[in-house]
C-alpha cells in the first residue's frame, strides 16, 4: 500500500511544445505498515524535476531538465540477508528516450546478466544469447540540455536539434556492485510539427 502527494507547477507557454517559461514537479510517496503495507516492504521515495525553456532568436529555443529521486528504505531479513528491499515497480530506472537518449529503455544503472543455462558450453556464453535485465536503483540524477533550431525549409513544421543528456543511476548500499558513474552521451535529432502534437526522432551516441 502507498500514499502519494505531489505538487507541479507549470509555467511554460505550451505544455507539448514549449519555448519559454519553466516547469517543475515535487513528488513523495510512502509505504508503510501503518497504511496497509506489508513488514518487508516499507520505504519512503521522493523525486523532483525542473526544466527551463528559453527563446533564444527567432525560432531558436534552449532548453534544459534536471531530475532526480532518493530511496529510503529499512533493513529487512530476506533470505538470511538484512537488506533494503523496495519492490522493483517502485525504484528508479533511467535510459531511453525519455532521459539518456544514449542508452536503451532502462539500461543506464544496475542491470543483471540473463542467459538460458543450455546455452552454456564449456563454461563461455555466446554474446548474442546474453540479454541485460534491469534492476533499478535508489538514488537517481538526471540532466539534459537541447537546442532546437528551425529547417531553413519548412521551418514552422521541421527543426533540427542538438542535445546532451547526463545520468547517473545507483544503489547506494551496493556501490560495489554498482558504482557511482556518470554517463553523458551527446546526439541529433528531428523535431516534427503534427496536427497530434510534435513527433521527434533522436539518435544519440554512447562512448562506453
Amino acid at each position: 500500500a502507498t500514499l502519494t502527494a505531489g505538487l507541479s507547477w507549470p509555467r511554460s507557454d505550451n505544455p507539448l511544445d514549449p519555448t519559454r517559461g519553466w516547469a517543475a514537479l515535487l513528488e513523495a510517496t510512502l509505504s508503510s505498515k501503518f497504511i496497509g503495507s506489508s513488514a518487508t516492504q516499507e520505504f519512503t521515495r521522493f523525486g523532483a524535476e525542473a526544466a527551463i525553456y528559453r527563446t533564444m532568436t527567432r525560432g531558436v529555443v534552449l532548453s534544459g531538465r534536471v531530475r532526480g529521486g532518493i530511496l529510503f528504505a529499512p533493513k529487512v531479513v530476506l533470505g538470511g540477508e538484512r537488506v533494503n528491499f523496495v519492490p522493483p515497480d517502485q525504484r528508479f530506472y533511467a535510459g531511453g528516450p525519455n532521459d539518456v537518449r544514449g542508452y536503451e529503455q532502462n539500461e543506464l544503472g544496475p542491470v543483471v546478466y540473463v542467459v538460458d543455462s543450455s546455452a552454456i558450453v564449456g563454461g563461455s556464453v555466446p554474446q548474442n544469447l546474453v540479454r541485460f535485465s534491469a534492476t533499478g536503483g535508489n538514488t537517481l540524477a538526471i540532466a539534459n540540455v537541447e537546442l532546437r533550431v528551425p529547417s531553413p525549409a519548412f521551418r514552422h513544421r521541421l527543426r533540427f536539434a542538438l542535445f546532451v543528456d547526463a545520468g547517473t543511476l545507483f544503489q547506494r548500499e551496493q556501490t560495489a556492485l554498482s558504482p557511482v558513474l556518470i554517463r553523458v552521451t551527446p546526439g541529433v535529432g528531428l523535431r516534427i510539427a503534427t496536427p497530434l502534437g510534435p513527433a521527434r526522432l533522436d539518435v544519440a551516441y554512447n562512448s562506453y
